[in-house]
């Protein structure tokens, strides 16, 4: 493969309260992106329901399924069908222990998952008319921040309210990630962060966004809920604007990809090189006393797990 890759980001509307009818509708939608054959296409958050965090009903529950389950079963064939790498979020039930989640997938090109990432930060939001508690229904995620191989480079997966917390990007970062998929369902809460948060994170971790977002107005849970604003966007290492899509329509942007502009990035940035967890005590001093049976820890730890502060320009570079 050559030192680019052709991406996509799916914003749709979801048209029912049915699961199965909002499926079928994002299949026809990634039918399309057969014309001009992207590796990696991006579908937004709980694609394939309603935003039912807008109530607090028991309800809701049955809407959960297993990953893999009968919706990335038939991603699954649709990754086939387009030779491409598929993501997205959906709410995800664990039989293990019965928890539920905000779950993000990656299914590869042979239609198996991949790789699957759970919200870390779910919100609860009651504020200018509008109100949602994704507490009420996931439990925050249990699976870190991991990182996919993804044909010659790396990716790793936010959901939504998880992009504005530093700490997310970095640990994806420090773990080689190269291109970062932001499913989102935002309806402007706080929209002013939405582009230029994105474009700034991008920037200070020298990393490729695909971040996918919904458009309409939903009434089926609850009325009154103000549309969700639509822009999804696909961006480049240096906070660059690859493509962007309006605020109201169903629409799938693309892009090419260019790695050598991520070397180049990295090169011009040392960010990674020069990252010093070991000196954010303040990092380490709220955990102590969050934690205080563990004491003082190593703030890298704290961060990601245990990773070695990586230097020099992207792994794509060193291979």
């Amino acid at each position: 493969m050559a030192d680019r890759l052709k991406v996509a980001a799916v914003q749709l509307k979801v048209v029912s309260a049915n699961k199965k009818e909002n499926v079928a509708h994002a299949l026809a939608l990634l039918g399309t992106c057969s014309s001009t054959s992207p590796r990696v296409i991006c579908l937004p958050e709980l694609f394939s329901t309603p935003y039912f965090a807008v109530t607090e009903t028991q309800e809701r529950f049955e809407l959960a399924e297993t990953i893999p389950g009968p919706t990335t079963d038939v991603l699954g064939q649709m990754a086939r069908q387009l030779n491409a790498y598929i993501s997205g979020s959906i709410f995800e039930s664990d039989p293990s222990d019965g928890s539920y989640y905000n779950c993000a997938f990656l299914i590869e090109p042979g239609g198996t998952v991949l790789g699957k990432y759970r919200k870390v930060h779910c919100p609860f939001v009651n504020y200018g008319g509008r109100y949602l508690n994704e507490k009420y229904y996931f439990r925050p995620g249990n699976l870190g921040f991991p990182v996919f191989p993804l044909d010659q480079t790396k990716a790793g997966m936010l959901i939504c309210y998880d992009r504005s917390f530093a700490e997310s990007w970095r640990c994806l970062a420090v773990k080689g990630a190269e291109l970062v998929l932001v499913p989102t369902t935002s309806s402007g809460w706080r929209s002013e962060s939405w582009e230029f948060g994105l474009r700034t994170k991008a920037l200070e971790n020298n990393v490729f966004i695909i971040a996918a977002n919904r458009v309409g107005k939903e009434t089926f849970y609850r009325e009154g809920f103000p549309p969700f604003y639509g822009s999804s966007l696909i961006i480049g290492p240096l906070g660059n604007v690859l493509a962007k899509a309006d605020a109201e329509s169903e629409q799938i942007i693309s892009a090419e990809l260019d790695f050598e502009e991520l070397a180049e990035a990295r090169r011009r940035n040392e960010f990674l090189r020069d990252w010093r967890p070991e000196a954010y005590d303040a990092y380490a001093d709220a955990y102590a006393k969050l934690c205080p049976e563990t004491g003082v820890v190593n703030p890298s730890l704290l961060l990601s797990g245990e990773v070695k502060t990586p230097s020099g320009p992207s792994s794509r570079e060193r291979r």
